[in-house]
């Protein structure tokens, strides 16, 4: 299954801006490009890398802790404790629930795209 394409993203239990990512499958590689809703660039430190695994998950890395997806099906996916919050002095993560998006990429981030490809 490929996963390149842009998603949307929406936090199950505590409530966020909206996820957007970008991602490009190569193989068994995935290069994920985050950024929130309402931002208008990528910025470097929400790149991240994943690999796909077996029986529809995939591992992303990260700075301290992996994080992991779950394909549910073609046009979605979850990823387990993504984000956290602090509530009463307790460190609680958060999975966010991901929907293939087929309207397209405004023009920044074509732009952006374009740009990875251009060396």
């Amino acid at each position: 299954m490929d996963l390149t394409g842009v998603w949307i993203g929406e936090s199950v239990g505590i409530t966020t801006q909206t996820h957007h990512w970008i991602i490009v499958q190569r193989h068994v590689v995935l290069d994920i490009y985050t950024r929130w809703q309402e931002a208008n660039t990528f910025e470097s430190d929400g790149v991240f890398m994943a690999i796909m695994g077996g029986n529809n998950l995939f591992r992303i890395q990260r700075y301290r802790l992996d994080a992991y997806g779950e394909i549910l099906n073609a046009d979605s996916f979850k990823v387990l404790q993504w984000l956290f919050s602090w509530q009463d002095g307790k460190q609680i993560w958060f999975d966010v629930l991901f929907q293939r998006v087929n309207t397209g990429l405004q023009q920044f981030e074509i732009e952006f795209l374009l740009s990875l490809y251009e060396d």
